[in-house]
């Protein structure tokens, strides 16, 4: 499967039964909320390609790459002990995949818990694969390992 031959069409929809359970973020309690707000700089091959953003328009919330210092304001988000990211402005909008490998942004019940690993990566507990780019020109961001994965670094917003 190529993610690619499937361009993003409409809104994006998370992955089926990608869903944490249908308890709501505001059932946990409040020290499972944590992490000031940051922004994810997206490095590969050692250079900073950009930072990720969220699409808008038609089709809206597929990550995609966008300029240095013009990326989405995240925070982390746990619910029984799990990772989520979530939009700091958007408390009901966590980062989740689609059933074709693209990163983006959905509702609590299709959110996806992500984790960074060791090696500085972004990684899915969907799909189990982290966060990737096939080109920059392309512009969007899939969990998808054979496209080229990225290292994601977390700066402060």
């Amino acid at each position: 499967m190529d993610p690619r031959q499937e361009r993003p069409q409409g809104n994006f929809v998370a992955a089926q039964d990608a869903s944490p359970g249908t308890a709501r973020p505001s059932d946990a309690l409040r020290s499972q909320m944590v992490s000031a707000p940051f922004r994810l700089n997206l490095v590969s091959n050692g250079a900073v390609i950009g930072q990720l953003g969220v699409s808008a328009g038609i089709n809206s919330n597929w990550c995609v790459i966008v300029p240095a210092g013009q990326g989405v304001v995240l925070s982390m988000y746990y619910y029984h002990g799990d990772p989520y990211i979530q939009l700091a402005n958007d408390s009901s909008s966590y980062l989740s995949v689609s059933l074709r490998a693209y990163a983006g942004f959905y509702g609590w019940l299709n959110a996806t818990s992500v984790d960074f690993t060791h090696e500085g990566r972004l990684n899915c507990s969907y799909n189990h694969q982290d966060l990737s780019f096939y080109s920059t020109s392309d512009g969007y961001l899939y969990f998808w390992n054979p496209y080229t994965v990225l290292t994601v670094v977390p700066v402060a917003a």
